[in-house]
C-alpha cells in the first residue's frame, strides 16, 4: 500500500493499511513540523493506502458530460454513495478518496468534558481569520 505525503509529496510504502499509518506518522513527525493530532495523520495515512486499493472507476476524459440526475442523500441511497465517492468520483485521486471532508487537515474539533461536541477552530495558518465561518 502507498500513501502520498500531502506535506511534500513522498511516496510511503508498507504492507498493509496500519503499516503505512505508521510510516507516514514517523515520516511527518521528522519531516515536517506539523502539529496535527497524531489521530488525524493515522486516518488520514490509513484512508489514502486503502483508497489507493479500492478506487475503481474509470479516468478516461470524457468528450462530455451526459445528462445527470440529483437525487436527495436518504439511507436507501447510501450504496450510490459509497459507490460514487469509495469508487468512481475520485478514481484517479487517491488523496481526494481517502476522506470526503477537511477535518483531518484544517479544523480541531473541541469537545466539552461530556464529549459534547462545541464547535471547530482554524488550527492551520491558511485558514480563515477569526470571525469568519470555516469553509
Amino acid at each position: 500500500m502507498q500513501v502520498k505525503c500531502f506535506g511534500c509529496a513522498s511516496l510511503i510504502e508498507a504492507g498493509d493499511a496500519d503499516a503505512a499509518a505508521d510510516a507516514f506518522v514517523a515520516h511527518g513527525r521528522a519531516a515536517h513540523p506539523w502539529a496535527y493530532p497524531e489521530a488525524a495523520l493515522r486516518n488520514y495515512a490509513r484512508n489514502y493506502a486503502e483508497a489507493t486499493e479500492r478506487l475503481t472507476g474509470d479516468t478516461t476524459r470524457l468528450p462530455e458530460i451526459a445528462a445527470i440526475t440529483v437525487h436527495p442523500a436518504t439511507s436507501d441511497r447510501v450504496e450510490d454513495w459509497l459507490q460514487l465517492f469509495d469508487h468512481d468520483g475520485f478514481a484517479d485521486n487517491p488523496d481526494w478518496a481517502s476522506c470526503y471532508c477537511l477535518e483531518p487537515h484544517v479544523w480541531e474539533l473541541h469537545r466539552d468534558a461530556a464529549g459534547l461536541y462545541l464547535g471547530i477552530r482554524p488550527t492551520d495558518p491558511l485558514t480563515p481569520s477569526p470571525g469568519r465561518e470555516p469553509p
